[in-house]
């Protein structure tokens, strides 16, 4: 089977992403009897915000939060909330077509920074290193 892949850039660029929180707790013991794991992500665009040369920058924050599926068991927990500025690199991008490739070129930047963070804090935990799912973020139309 063969299929056709479409490869798309981006017309925003990353100019800083941040960890703006980190809350972690591994279990203790063996993790012989670790369970599954439940993982939640929500991102918002916070706007615009306005550079000292003119130039506007557009804001999203994103949040991961990693849990047992049943409480009290063996698994790993932590939340992690990051933030970036993305500048539009096209002159004739309009502001909401920007904000959509925020929304989903700018989300995977930042999601994979907290894939980064995941896998430091448990790279050495006893119930070895946490690999967070590869997502897409797309907009849904409709």
């Amino acid at each position: 089977m063969s299929f056709v892949q479409r490869i798309e850039e981006s017309n925003v660029r990353v100019v800083s992403r941040i960890v703006d929180s980190v809350s972690f707790s591994a279990p203790s013991g063996s993790g012989d009897d670790a369970v599954r794991g439940t993982i939640n992500v929500s991102n918002q665009y916070k706007g615009l915000v306005q550079q000292p040369d003119g130039s506007m920058l557009h804001q999203l924050s994103l949040r991961v939060d990693v849990m047992p599926e049943e409480e009290g068991a063996k698994y790993y927990s932590f939340s992690v909330s990051v933030s970036g500025l993305f500048q539009a690199i096209s002159k004739d991008l309009t502001v909401e077509d920007a904000e959509r490739e925020v929304l989903t070129f700018g989300a995977q930047s930042l999601y994979s920074l907290v894939c980064d963070v995941a896998s430091t804090l448990t790279r050495d935990g006893l119930m070895g290193e946490l690999v967070l799912p590869m997502i897409s973020f797309v907009e849904e139309t409709g």
